[in-house]
């Protein structure tokens, strides 16, 4: 049985969201995993086709599907759109709760 192609689904970033990721890649402290979907997302973005983003970033064929397909489903999380003020927000919470008797 021969395996069907399909179109890829496309990937649009905005400024903020492009910026975040590329700053993720390039980030000291960030798990690999992180690191990895971030740059597929960038190179999805990008036009890149699956087979190039795999051979770029060295994973599999189906692990960029799932990442092309899932982005734009989890891109509206706090943690994407807006990562400094989630953890602010996390923190403030965090400190308030340290100074209540």
């Amino acid at each position: 049985m021969t395996r069907r192609a399909t179109k890829a689904s496309k990937v649009i970033l905005t400024k903020d969201e492009r910026d975040y990721l590329e700053r993720l890649v390039r980030r000291r402290k960030v798990s690999r995993g992180e690191a990895q979907r971030a740059e597929i997302v960038l190179c999805a973005a990008n036009g890149l086709n699956n087979r190039a983003i795999s051979d770029a970033v060295g994973v599999a064929r189906d692990t960029v599907r799932l990442w092309r397909e899932r982005f734009p489903n989890i891109a509206s999380t706090a943690s994407m759109t807006s990562p400094d003020a989630a953890r602010h927000a996390r923190s403030g919470t965090i400190a308030s709760k340290r100074s209540s008797p």
